[in-house]
């Protein structure tokens, strides 16, 4: 339960579409990039580095949590990322209530699942 929770906050970070809250239905056209608007130059390269650091770490902490083989969790990791990226194609369309609907749910539905679980493991 918590690899499919990993897969979401990995979508949420990425900004990945419902996610991408600068690119919703409320959003002005001029507002193409979000807080990103006023940077440019090697501030926003860093930006974009530490973007890709977290997408690496995320990727990581998938592959070890879920293998121990480091080539079964890196092909786990990569299988994580296509789905994460076929998520985004799927959903360009949706709203951010949708998003907010969805990710609460589920991780409400998980989080009572794993607990249930911990519980009756007892």
């Amino acid at each position: 339960l918590m690899f499919i929770l990993l897969g979401l906050v990995l979508t949420i970070k990425l900004k990945k579409s419902p996610f991408d809250l600068s690119a919703s239905e409320h959003a002005h056209q001029e507002l193409v990039r979000g807080i990103l608007t006023d940077y440019s130059g090697p501030y926003l390269a860093l930006i974009h580095i530490a973007d890709w650091y977290e997408l690496v770490l995320i990727l990581a902490m998938i592959a070890i949590l879920w293998s121990q083989n480091l080539v079964i969790g890196a092909l786990i990791a990569l299988a994580t990322f296509f789905v994460d990226i076929v998520i985004d194609n799927i959903t360009a369309r949706m709203t951010v209530k949708w998003m907010l609907a969805f990710s609460w749910s589920i991780s409400i539905l998980f989080t009572i699942v794993n607990i249930a679980y911990i519980y009756f493991r007892r």
